[in-house]
């Protein structure tokens, strides 16, 4: 005959069993739910995200919006302006939370080329928080794809 006290740990058991498919089964849906919002500021890396394929092995499988409401990853390419800040600061403030960013190439990263123009803001975390920044000039695909696995680890 089973005590209470076996029913309980047995109850308990199966309660961590299922957390820990539920915790598995929401990353692999959070890897393949990402919304991604695009903001060009006359950018060269935005060649590679033309370049995502959607359900492809060992990517990340994405779907791109106009809608900010729509999306959970910003993606920021190029340059950006001191009068850009905050259309992108009202852009990441209508995105679905959570959300994160992505600082995508040098120019996003600190000004690239235009570093030293009046008109680039340098420090893009004084506008919105930036989650991961991608170096590069241009960016590679596998650049672009590892900094969208660390917004799904950092999400899981």
């Amino acid at each position: 005959m089973i005590s209470f006290l076996e029913k309980k740990q047995k109850s308990i058991k199966e309660s961590v069993e299922s957390f820990q498919v539920s915790d598995a089964l929401f990353k692999w849906a959070l890897r393949r739910s990402l919304t991604l919002m695009i903001v060009n500021a006359q950018s060269c890396c935005t060649g590679h995200l033309k370049d995502l394929k959607v359900g492809q092995p060992n990517q990340i499988s994405g779907v791109i919006t106009q809608n900010p409401g729509r999306a959970n990853v910003l993606i920021l390419c190029g340059a950006v302006t001191h009068r850009m800040g905050p259309i992108i600061r009202h852009l990441y403030d209508q995105m679905e939370k959570p959300s994160w960013v992505v600082a995508l190439g040098s120019c996003a990263a600190g000004g690239g080329a235009m570093h030293y123009s009046y008109a680039v803001a340098r420090d893009l975390n004084k506008i919105v928080p930036v989650d991961v920044f991608v170096p590069g000039c241009p960016v590679s695909r596998e650049s672009l794809i590892d900094a969208l696995d660390k917004i799904v680890q950092k999400a899981s």
